[in-house]
């Protein structure tokens, strides 16, 4: 028993370890899915999973009703899921409902 409890100890130092690592080179797990979420550099910390879920990239928290729960970007909107689930090209239905142009 006692080496299956430093088997999970080391486990879960090298996990944290691991996330730290990952956080630092801009990707997070999503606090809903686990999908791995990556913000490129100078984004906004506001993500949009491809699950919907909205969550702050720096403390992780979720988003209520669609708006930031925490004080680390105030004031940024969150991208909406049809175009997350678009790759980040607007739909044509989305674009004329804008007035766009095409």
């Amino acid at each position: 028993a006692r080496g299956l409890n430093e088997l999970r100890t080391r486990r879960r130092a090298d996990n944290a370890a691991t996330a730290a690592e990952m956080r630092g080179l801009g990707v997070r797990p999503c606090p809903t899915c686990g999908a791995l979420v990556e913000k490129s550099d100078g984004g906004c910390d506001n993500m949009t999973c491809r699950c919907g879920a909205k969550f702050c990239f720096q403390c992780g928290a979720l988003a209520r009703n669609g708006v930031a729960s925490c004080a680390c970007a105030p004031g940024h909107a969150f991208l909406p899921h049809e175009l997350v689930m678009n790759n980040y090209v607007p739909s044509l239905d989305a674009a004329v409902r804008a007035g766009q142009e095409f």
